[in-house]
């Protein structure tokens, strides 16, 4: 087992000399031996994320340091779900730049606690979106969606030529950019015809 280490080095990130002796630091500090480090750094593309996480799920790593979350991961619920695969793995997991650290054992209650922000911060969102929507409405700006209306570029037919060659909800539905939800509605509609 190992530790990694992820950078992201481009223009809207330090450099990474900088990175590194921010990270360099923070092993030092926790007594980690340079030998027992690997390096994931990604430059252009996240190749090497997509090797770390690989590495994450056949057991190899022990320990995920970064130098800052938003390198890795572009919402709450990608942390969470982050956070999550860690715990499940017994991991421990660093970002040295947001002084966050969790061990193996606290890296169940952080867990937790991020699900919780989580479904806060979306019941906060539905909670503003719905009062927004009743003001609109009141002024009479907010009609709501036309029935039938698709996304642009949409055709739910589809949905049925896909679905006759064995094609499942779910895959269609990325195949689309729609919700499974959505997938089965057409179908729904487009039997009743």
């Amino acid at each position: 087992m190992t530790v990694a280490v992820y950078l992201l080095v481009n223009k809207f990130f330090p450099s990474e000399v900088i990175q590194r002796a921010a990270i360099n630091r923070w092993l030092a500090e926790n007594k980690i031996a340079h030998s027992s480090v690997q390096w994931f750094i990604d430059r252009e593309d996240k190749t090497e994320f997509e090797q770390l996480s690989k590495d994450i799920e056949n057991g190899s790593i022990q320990t995920v340091v970064m130098y800052s979350l938003e390198q890795a991961f572009t919402s709450i619920s990608s942390i969470t779900d982050a956070i999550h695969r860690f715990a499940s793995k017994n991991m421990a997991f660093a970002s040295v730049s947001q002084g966050i650290a969790f061990d193996q054992e606290s890296i169940m209650s952080a867990h937790a606690l991020l699900t919780v922000v989580l479904n806060l911060a979306n019941h906060h969102y539905k909670v503003r979106q719905q009062q927004g929507i009743e003001i609109a409405r009141a002024k009479g700006l907010y009609k709501g969606k036309a029935p039938g209306s698709t996304k642009p570029g949409f055709n739910p037919k589809k949905i049925l030529v896909w679905r006759n060659r064995g094609w499942n909800a779910k895959r269609i539905a990325q195949k689309l950019g729609v919700a499974e939800s959505t997938v089965f509605r057409y179908m729904r509609i487009m039997r009743a015809k």
